[in-house]
């Protein structure tokens, strides 16, 4: 996984930097080699961060990312995926991750 021309080995732990404004955005290109029962899948793309307001809850929790089942058979196929991320105490999106197959 290459993110902002970084490398990681998938699965992966990744920090990235949610912006303190209200209305900020972050955004950082995304590149990953998804392993796969039958083979991989090269996926690139984005990560967009979005500012929020964190409640007492969201200072504990751990925000993970699933690419499932269904987004890696569509990836696979050639469609694009959106994949959304919403924090625990306000369910307020808290990130948008865009891919696509890369060729």
């Amino acid at each position: 996984m290459l993110v902002g021309g970084k490398s990681y080995t998938w699965p992966a732990k990744v920090t990235f930097f949610r912006p303190i404004r209200a209305s900020g955005e972050n955004v950082s290109r995304l590149k990953l080699t998804i392993p796969t029962e039958g083979g991989k899948v090269n996926a690139k793309g984005e990560i967009h961060v979005y500012a929020y307001e964190p409640h007492d809850v969201d200072r504990y929790a751990v925000n993970d990312c699933d690419i499932d089942k269904d987004h890696l058979e569509k990836l696979k196929s050639g469609y694009a995926v959106t994949i959304d991320g919403f924090s625990a105490g306000a369910k307020a999106r808290i990130y948008r991750i865009i891919l696509g197959r890369e060729e």
